[in-house]
């Protein structure tokens, strides 16, 4: 699949290498480094002046953005307000490095900020931001071209913006398309999975009472029948019917021994839902552990705590950036309780949404409970609780 997360968030695991130099950012830094060279070729250093070196201050200071806003990338706590304050700050010194070095490559520099704009506000604030520049940029325009020149510069220049823009815009969509239905298809699997366990569930239990109702009676019955018949004078020293009896009682025992072993899994076990789930989900590495007595007591029960590790799994993904997610199924004498947590930045004020919610309420529909514990670059951590017998 295609990485498109040049200034957006990924799911991949956070650390400094992914960030910094992933494919695309990498080429961004190309095209700075493109208009670096072009300067310095065209406007040989020893020869600046003042307002040429400031325009190298800019123009360095547009990398230092750039790379900060894929770090604040990694911090939501501080991406609502610190990221906006990048990108302005980029805008500012991109249009001054422009009045500072006017004929040079520096407009180039327009396209990198264009994605970044797109891709971190609203298309319609997006589109009014880069009005704005590039109006800007034509007043400083025309100080060095001519009227003819200006327009074509702006037509050029801003097709280029354009162009990256909507490539980045739509690219993003087709990525989010493309995880929405990774974990649709992953939902999908682990609910197939769910109604095979369970139908496989129901078989045991069938088997199980046949044997204790059907077979267990009649066998009882036989021994019944031969004891009897042992107690009969005429009969007492046969030996086959003391064989008959004995090879009764072992096979009675034996059956009890099978329905018992049976009676072991009774309930629908959820390993192979949640397996299938995390096997088809994108994202960061995820660690499953399912106790083996963790078994529901009916479907309805063992779908609430899929659907609740779904949600909790989905939140993690989307809003959290975590690098590892841990997903943990125990049970207690009285309840079978679940845990997904994860190494994000977590929340320091958390709302529940519909998923959290509906969630809750159907917990509360079955006499569970749901706890979320969240701080601020901590992670969040969700409990599902639901009783063992519903």
């Amino acid at each position: 699949m295609l990485n498109t997360n040049l200034f957006t968030e990924s799911s991949a695991p956070r650390n400094w290498r992914k960030w910094l130099f992933n494919p695309l950012r990498l080429a961004a830094y190309l095209v700075w480094i493109a208009v670096v060279l072009n300067t310095l070729l065209d406007n040989p250093p020893r020869l600046w002046n003042l307002q040429q070196i400031f325009g190298a201050v800019c123009t360095f200071s547009i990398l230092l953005s750039l790379i900060a806003t894929g770090v604040i990338r990694a911090n939501t706590a501080r991406r609502k307000w610190l990221e906006p304050m990048l990108i302005l700050a980029q805008s500012a010194f991109t249009l001054a490095a422009i009045y500072c070095f006017l004929g040079g490559m520096q407009p180039v520099l327009l396209v990198i900020l264009a994605v970044q704009v797109i891709l971190s506000f609203r298309p319609a604030v997006a589109l009014v931001f880069l009005l704005l520049v590039n109006l800007v940029f034509a007043w400083i325009g025309s100080y060095y071209w001519s009227r003819g020149g200006m327009i074509v510069s702006l037509l050029a220049y801003g097709s280029f913006q354009a162009f990256a823009a909507l490539t980045a815009y739509y690219a993003r969509r087709a990525e989010h398309a493309n995880t929405e239905l990774l974990a649709t298809n992953a939902q999908l699997l682990s609910t197939r999975s769910l109604l095979e366990e369970s139908a496989r569930s129901q078989e045991r239990l069938k088997l199980s009472r046949e044997l204790h109702d059907v077979a267990g009676h009649k066998l009882t019955a036989l021994k019944l029948n031969l004891q009897l018949l042992l107690r009969n004078a005429a009969f007492a020293n046969i030996e086959e019917l003391q064989s008959c009896k004995q090879l009764a009682d072992e096979l009675l025992d034996d059956i009890r021994a099978v329905v018992s072993e049976l009676r072991k899994y009774d309930g629908v076990d959820l390993r192979s839902a949640l397996a299938t789930l995390i096997a088809h989900l994108p994202g960061p590495k995820i660690h499953l552990s399912i106790a083996d007595d963790s078994l529901l007591a009916d479907v309805q029960s063992a779908e609430t705590l899929l659907r609740c590790a779904q949600e909790g799994l989905t939140n993690a993904l989307r809003h959290s950036h975590a690098s590892e997610i841990w997903l943990d199924l125990r049970s207690d004498e009285k309840r079978v309780n679940l845990q997904v947590r994860d190494n994000g930045h977590g929340a320091i004020q958390l709302s529940f949404g519909n998923g959290l919610t509906g969630m809750r309420e159907r917990l509360q529909a079955l006499g569970g409970e749901l706890r979320v514990i969240s701080s601020a670059n901590t992670g969040l951590t969700l409990n599902a609780s639901i009783p063992l017998q519903t």
